[in-house]
């Protein structure tokens, strides 16, 4: 699925998203989180160790809504699936990209991080 021009504007302009996994069959856990994008793919960065990196693992599947940076209610759903994860050195260089681009400085990290290439098999936009 392509992208579209204005959610790939959204997220170089800072657009902060929210991803929800599944914990079990009862349970889902949200979270605010930086997002980005390379080619048709979304791209996530957790550290190791964290909740939502388990779930993620145990259970692919996902949803997340990326925030348009200047009209908060304008939003995209997306639905799909943790084609990859990546955990080794260009999954650190990558949230130090995200942090400076985010906040301005590098990302101050206790253990490694994981890097989640998000194949999307559903984007629709909300308004």
């Amino acid at each position: 699925m392509q992208l579209p021009n204005e959610l790939k504007q959204a997220i170089d302009n800072n657009a902060f998203c929210s991803i929800a996994t599944k914990i079990n069959e009862n349970e889902i856990q949200n979270h605010l989180m930086w997002v980005d994008y390379k080619e048709n793919k979304i791209l996530i960065n957790t550290e190791q160790g964290r909740k939502k990196t388990e779930n993620i693992r145990i259970n692919p599947n996902l949803t997340i809504v990326i925030f348009h940076p200047s009209e908060m209610y304008s939003s995209w759903e997306i639905r799909g699936v943790v084609e990859n994860i990546i955990d080794n050195d260009s999954a650190n260089e990558h949230i130090d990209y995200l942090s400076n681009r985010y906040t301005g400085k590098p990302y101050r990290r206790d253990t490694g991080v994981s890097l989640s290439l998000i194949h999307i098999w559903r984007c629709r936009r909300a308004i």
